[in-house]
């Protein structure tokens, strides 16, 4: 044990069962059999699973929460002020946004959410707080737009790109951090788009995928990027470019869902590296709200969008079993 410790630099501890409470990425020394150990989290196969419908069909509008705790809120089309709470088995009408608008985006907690810009029309600047109650409004973003990608909570938050037709292919060409009272210019994105999905803890820990930059076209190449609070790394694609997709987790495990190209019920898992196919939403589905409370992969949903012939009001749970295991390290 204490040439393993002098080689690879772990505090261990001494154990003589794998029962007693442990720290996950805790190195351990089972002294009865020799063993070295190390306790994991471990996800399972996730999958989804119908929820209750949302009220108010509607598709291109922010969401928050989990598939226990939702929100969800605005969207088009027309542009709409609606926000519904769900509890896991049905949705609840609550207090309405101060501005109608479709095209907008969101994230954070059921009691502590934003709302970003989007088409109020046309396209806004406008920008409100969420607190459990009802909506504020706050500062708004510098430059009018609406398809924001996003990542974050309510009160650390990355915006970044968006669609106005006054920009080269409709793209903005902004991003922007949220501390939770100003915004701050911050270096844009590698690959500028709009629709795109995120996730992430912070203003300075966010993943950007998917979306488009062509007028109405998928990004296939250059579509995932992570952004470190200084600048923006271009990270391996997804296997399916898409716009108008849905997003959670975090920027070391995140899901992506549905979307256009054209209308699909994919979903895509990151695991810090590469991202790989699993369980499909069981309706195509793009533009819809889906939950950004960076909690992980173990829980989100997905709630309403459009498809080829209408627009929806269905919900999807996303579910991911954990475990945690005491591994036996090898040589």
């Amino acid at each position: 044990m204490a040439e393993y410790k002098a080689i690879h630099g772990f505090t261990v501890q001494n154990r003589t069962a794998d029962t007693d409470p442990l720290n996950i990425g805790q190195v351990y020394y089972r002294s009865d059999t020799g063993d070295m150990k190390v306790t994991l989290n471990v996800l399972g196969a996730g999958s989804w699973a119908s929820g209750g419908a949302i009220n108010t069909a509607r598709f291109w509008f922010g969401g928050a929460g989990t598939q226990t705790a939702g929100l969800v809120f605005g969207g088009a089309n027309p542009p709409r002020d609606q926000t519904e709470t769900y509890n896991g088995t049905a949705w609840s009408e609550v207090a309405e946004l101060n501005t109608e608008r479709g095209y907008t985006n969101g994230g954070g907690t059921q009691t502590a959410a934003i709302c970003v810009a989007g088409t109020v029309p046309p396209y806004g600047t406008n920008v409100e707080t969420w607190n459990g109650a009802g909506w504020t409004e706050v500062a708004d973003v510098s430059t009018a737009r609406s398809g924001v990608n996003l990542a974050g909570t309510s009160t650390s938050l990355i915006t970044t790109g968006g669609f106005n037709p006054s920009y080269p292919s409709g793209n903005a060409p902004y991003a922007e951090e949220w501390n939770g009272a100003s915004w701050a210019e911050v270096a844009e994105m590698n690959t500028a788009r709009y629709a795109g999905g995120g996730s992430g803890v912070s203003a300075t820990d966010a993943l950007i995928f998917g979306g488009s930059n062509t007028g109405g076209g998928a990004l296939t190449s250059s579509n995932n990027e992570i952004w470190n609070g200084t600048s923006w790394t271009s990270l391996a694609d997804l296997n399916t470019g898409r716009y108008g997709v849905g997003g959670f987790g975090t920027t070391a495990s995140a899901i992506c869902c549905g979307g256009a190209n054209p209308v699909i019920t994919n979903t895509e898992q990151w695991n810090g590296s590469t991202w790989t196919e699993v369980n499909d939403l069981s309706t195509a589905n793009r533009t819809q709200a889906v939950s950004s409370q960076p909690a992980g992969t173990s829980q989100g949903f997905a709630a309403g969008g459009s498809n080829a012939t209408a627009t929806l009001a269905v919900t999807e749970e996303w579910t991911q079993p954990q475990a945690v295991t005491n591994t036996t390290i090898t040589d």
